[in-house]
């Protein structure tokens, strides 16, 4: 594609953005794929943008999110942040542009040496919910995804219900969703249940309902050292605090009301 570019005679009058949607473990942690974990290897992903008009080969450490996309695929397109927002109010994200005009700038999201607000990163998926459960039901379960199809939201939910009926419902305490915030430097992760949808407000809150981790990447880049964790010596109650807080404001302004997935609004919780 670079090539026929090239040989368009256009390649000095294109802006070429390359990114990915998620990494691989590769073994990582002792784990493969993608999906439940918010390790690195599997939420890190490239984000290469080729400007003409700026010199090339800069790297960065500023923060972004997938959620940065549109906003800064519309700046280049002509339209600013500040027209952005009056534009489409409800639009998310911010205009990472500057960031490659200036790859040492903090960016509107922080970087490892100016920790800042952070990206927003969360997994919710049904076939993790109970992965025993889920492997026991998978064909069933993807007949019935098929068949619903098409289906309004409700009556689709009707028909799952029926088939837990026939299956069994699976443990929706698992904790195999997750919530996470990365500000640069330090990630926190709180893993919680389908039956366990939270929003801690304090320490306690988050102790009792989640499983958590918490990492310095700029002292820990392969996250082994979980500074959550009240036993570690290094443990960081101000911290943790902290980050739960600039986690619950993404999850505020990035999502709104954080509810389950898998149920109507008036039925959240409740399968």
């Amino acid at each position: 594609m670079l090539d026929a570019l090239e040989a368009s005679g256009q390649a000095d009058n294109t802006i070429i953005i390359f990114t990915s949607d998620h990494g691989e473990m590769g073994g990582a942690h002792h784990l493969r794929q993608k999906g439940s974990v918010a390790f690195r290897e599997t939420v890190n992903v490239p984000l290469v943008i080729v400007d003409p008009r700026h010199p090339g080969g800069g790297r960065t450490d500023a923060v972004g999110s997938h959620l940065d996309m549109v906003p800064t695929i519309l700046a280049y397109a002509g339209l600013p942040e500040a027209g952005l927002r009056q534009r489409y109010p409800s639009l998310k994200g911010h205009d990472l542009s500057g960031i490659v005009e200036n790859p040492a700038s903090v960016g509107p999201r922080g970087s490892s040496g100016e920790p800042g607000k952070g990206c927003l990163l969360t997994y919710d998926m049904i076939a993790t919910v109970d992965a025993e459960w889920f492997s026991r039901n998978a064909t069933k379960v993807f007949d019935a995804a098929a068949a619903q199809a098409g289906q309004e939201f409700h009556r689709g939910l009707e028909s799952f219900k029926g088939m837990l009926d026939e299956l069994g419902v699976p443990n929706l305490e698992k904790r195999e969703l997750f919530r996470c915030v990365f500000d640069g430097r330090y990630k926190l992760v709180r893993y919680f249940g389908l039956g366990q949808y939270n929003l801690p407000l304090s320490v306690m809150e988050l102790q009792a309902d989640n499983d958590i981790a918490l990492y310095d990447l700029l002292l820990d880049p392969e996250e082994m050292d979980n500074l959550a964790n009240p036993t570690n010596p290094k443990y960081r109650e101000e911290l943790l605090s902290t980050m739960n807080q600039k986690l619950n404001t993404l999850i505020e302004t990035e999502i709104g009301q954080d509810q389950a997935l898998f149920t109507p609004p008036e039925k959240a919780l409740q399968m």
